[in-house]
C-alpha cells in the first residue's frame, strides 16, 4: 500500500515540475523537466522546517521594456496594410525588420517571466539552507492550499515518530523487555490463550525476521 500525495506544477515557458511525497520511503521526490533538460532531487522529509517562507517579484523593468516594443511591433505591422512596401527590397527590408523585433519582443517577455516570481521556500532545518521551492498557488490555490496541508502533515508526522523513536531510545533495552512481557503476558492470560503455543510462534517469527 502507498502513501504518495503530489502536485504538478506549470511555468511559463515550457518548466514542468512534480513534486510527490512519499512517506513510504520518507522522502519529497521533485523532478524537473524542460526541453533540454532534465533532473530529480530527493530530500529527506526528516531534514524539512515546517515553517515557510513567501517570496514574490515582479520585474517592472521587464515588463514595460517588452510591453513597448510590442506596442512598436503592433504599429509596424499596421503599417503594412496602410502603406503597403512597393518595392522587393523594401519588402524584404520590412520582413528582415519584423522578424528582428518579434524575436526582441519575444526575449524581453521571456526575462519578464523568467526574472518575475511568486515563491513559496522550504529549508533544511538543520542548516537553514533552502531545500526546495513551489510555486505559489500553481496549478490554482486550493489544489496548491491541499498539497501544503498534507505536506506539513506528513512533517508532522515524520517529527512525532522521531520524537518517539528517541524517547524509546533512551529507555534501557531490559525495562522495555520487562514492561513489554509483562502487559503481554497479562493480556493473552486474560483472553485464555496458550501461551507455551505462542511463545513457539513468536520464536519461529523472530528467526524468519533473523534471515
Amino acid at each position: 500500500m502507498t502513501n504518495n500525495s503530489s502536485i504538478h506544477q506549470k511555468k511559463f515557458p515550457f518548466i514542468k515540475r512534480t513534486i510527490d511525497i512519499d512517506q513510504n520511503s520518507n522522502k519529497i521526490i521533485i523532478s524537473n523537466k524542460s526541453p533540454f533538460k532534465s533532473n530529480q532531487v530527493e530530500i529527506a522529509i526528516d531534514n524539512i522546517s515546517e515553517n515557510s517562507e513567501k517570496i514574490t517579484k515582479k520585474s517592472i523593468g521587464w515588463f514595460l521594456t517588452a510591453f513597448i516594443l510590442t506596442g512598436y511591433f503592433i504599429v509596424c505591422l499596421s503599417t503594412w496594410f496602410w502603406n503597403p512596401p512597393k518595392s522587393y527590397d523594401d519588402i524584404t527590408l520590412y520582413i528582415i525588420g519584423q522578424s528582428l523585433l518579434l524575436l526582441g519582443t519575444g526575449y524581453l517577455w521571456l526575462k519578464f517571466f523568467n526574472e518575475s516570481y511568486n515563491l513559496t521556500l522550504y529549508s533544511d532545518k538543520f542548516t537553514n539552507q533552502i531545500s526546495f521551492a513551489l510555486y505559489t498557488n500553481n496549478p490554482d490555490k486550493e489544489t496548491f492550499s491541499k498539497f501544503i496541508e498534507k505536506l506539513h502533515n506528513a512533517i508532522n508526522n515524520t517529527n512525532q515518530r522521531k520524537t518517539i523513536n528517541e524517547i524509546l531510545a533512551s529507555i534501557p533495552t531490559h525495562i522495555l523487555v520487562d514492561e513489554f512481557s509483562s502487559s503481554y503476558i497479562s493480556e493473552l492470560v486474560r483472553r485464555e490463550v496458550d501461551i507455551s503455543s505462542m511463545m513457539k510462534f513468536i520464536t519461529k517469527k523472530v528467526s524468519v525476521l533473523k534471515k
